[in-house]
């Protein structure tokens, strides 16, 4: 090879070198600038998308619903806008308040002209937001339900409008009663609608894209406005269709809503009732036997709130759960009684299903609150679930008449029912439920269940430092920081995890068989009517 021809190879690598160094010098790409959400201080809530700020769009006001899917597909959020239309649409983000008023700017597209036809659409984008706190209305005596049956929906042939009718007036009896006249009356003010959808055969079932078949509903009502307090559309389908029922979130006993609900005979009054509780405002009604790390959804089979059992006949929902009537503001005077932080009471209670007396107590331990009830199968509860299966098990749990301790944590919408274990729901007499500082004694059950309840303080505690050289020979010193009120305090010294024999002082001297190895302390505080708690330090260099 001449020397030519080397020098022209050295040139062609340096050359890429140098391409290779400032290729590597560019600035990486801007990334993508992200969704923004900000709360103001009278809790609106505004949403906009940078991404989308140079799209043309459409200013649309109404009311933003979240939709419960019951299992189904996962159901984008909706816009009931103040022109009738119901637009599903993609924000990006957690739905801030349902039953809200809102002012968006949408992406026009085809996703927003087959919405505003009453189509089957894809979630509208949403350059833009502003989210409102739902309105504290005022009271809203009467509630109306319009009711349209989609006749070519699924592979069944869809009973009468008078039997579904029947169906669809016992779960609007069942909230009539159950708000004890916060709702004085629950009415179908129209004929039922019967007609034969334009959509796919899916979406004509109402499960997928529920939007565009309540699109479809709300206008063969025109003169009615589902955004108006105390208005609901219900649409009911096949019982061929793959789903039993949805509805959207309400804020209140005076909110209305959008339900859809097949016309499945053997579940039809828990749904109709169940469906309606979303559109007040209700959340599910979980299970959670000791231990569990999650509740599991819908298995409070109590609640009507929880899942609908099929059976031999159509069971009807029990009373309407104290968590839930408390949310309400439909609590009577007497009927709960309230356990705080330092007391021990023992009381008897009444059944849930009766219509005076003691009827719950609520307990209140820091953010989270307990109910306690006695479901004994009678008065309102007579034609349950619960009372007619008398303990038989379902999906490898049980629901025997006993007492009942149901959960809420501040902040969260779903209840959880604290089952005595996986197989049993309730408590019978001589157990007890213990979390924290809180403990419920069942002491009997005759004509009333008879319940010792203890709410323990707490204390406010600091995580305790080890102080001192880190030697043998040495000592260290555990350091226990303020804790208020003070307890009376004792002490477990570990080396490596393991507890050093009579290592129970707030000190320590540390000997061979520590060198090597990392120490923690562990210190509990005691004091009477107070929660026993511990508390441990972190691990210490190694000691040498």
């Amino acid at each position: 090879m001449s020397g030519r021809a080397r020098n022209i190879r050295s040139l062609t690598v340096v050359a890429a070198l140098v391409v290779a160094t400032l290729v590597g010098a560019a600035p990486a790409p801007a990334a993508e600038p992200q969704p923004t959400v900000r709360t103001t201080a009278d809790g609106s809530t505004t949403l906009r998308d940078p991404a989308l700020s140079d799209e043309d769009t459409r200013t649309v006001e109404g009311v933003l619903r979240e939709v419960v899917t019951e299992g189904a597909s996962d159901q984008a959020p909706v816009i009931t806008t103040d022109d009738g239309d119901i637009i599903p649409v993609d924000l990006g983000t957690e739905v801030p308040q349902s039953d809200a008023p809102v002012t968006a700017e949408l992406v026009e597209g085809p996703a927003l002209d087959a919405a505003l036809g009453g189509r089957a659409a894809a979630p509208v984008q949403v350059e833009s937001a502003r989210v409102g706190t739902a309105a504290v209305a005022a009271a809203v005596t009467s509630h109306r339900a319009y009711v349209a049956v989609v006749t070519n929906s699924g592979s069944s042939n869809l009973e009468p409008s008078p039997t579904l009718e029947a169906g669809v007036d016992r779960g609007l009896a069942y909230w009539a009663t159950e708000s004890e006249g916060a709702i004085s009356s629950f009415t179908r003010p129209a004929a039922t609608v019967r007609f034969r959808s334009s959509l796919d055969a899916t979406r004509r079932c109402g499960f997928t894209g529920a939007d565009a078949l309540w699109n479809e509903a709300a206008r063969r009502f025109p003169a009615v406005d589902f955004n108006a307090s105390g208005n609901h559309l219900v649409v009911i389908v096949s019982d061929g269709c793959s789903g039993t029922g949805l509805g959207t979130f309400g804020s209140s006993l005076a909110s209305g809503g959008l339900v859809t609900m097949a016309q499945t005979p053997s579940v039809f009054p828990m749904t109709i009732a169940h469906e309606l509780g979303h559109n007040v405002g209700l959340d599910h009604a979980n299970f959670c036997a000791a231990g569990c790390s999650a509740p599991s959804e819908y298995w409070n089979l109590y609640s009507v709130m929880g899942l609908a059992v099929a059976g031999g006949t159509a069971y009807q929902p029990a009373s309407l759960d104290s968590v839930y009537r408390s949310q309400l503001g439909v609590t009577t005077p007497g009927e709960v009684g309230v356990v705080s932080a330092g007391q021990s009471v023992t009381r008897s209670l009444a059944s849930r299903g009766s219509v005076s007396g003691l009827r719950a107590l609520k307990v209140k331990a820091g953010t989270t609150t307990y109910w306690v009830e006695w479901r004994d199968g009678t008065g309102r509860d007579a034609a349950s679930f619960y009372a007619a299966a008398d303990g038989q098990g379902i999906g490898g749990r049980s629901f025997p008449d006993g007492v009942t301790v149901t959960r809420r944590t501040a902040g969260t919408r779903s209840s959880a029912l604290m089952a005595r274990s996986t197989r049993s729901g309730s408590y019978q007499g001589g157990q007890s439920f213990k979390a924290g500082p809180v403990t419920v004694r069942v002491d009997s059950i005759g004509t009333s269940a008879v319940v010792s309840t203890t709410v323990l303080r707490t204390f406010t505690t600091k995580t305790p430092t080890i102080v001192g050289v880190r030697k043998v020979g040495r000592t260290l010193r555990a350091s226990t920081g303020t804790w208020s009120p003070t307890p009376t305090f004792s002490f477990q010294w570990y080396a490596d995890g393991k507890a050093i024999s009579r290592a129970t002082r707030s000190t320590i001297t540390l000997t061979r068989a520590q060198k090597g190895k990392r120490i923690t302390v562990w210190v509990t505080g005691r004091r009477s009517g107070y929660l026993t708690v511990k508390r441990g330090s972190a691990r210490t260099g190694t000691i040498g």
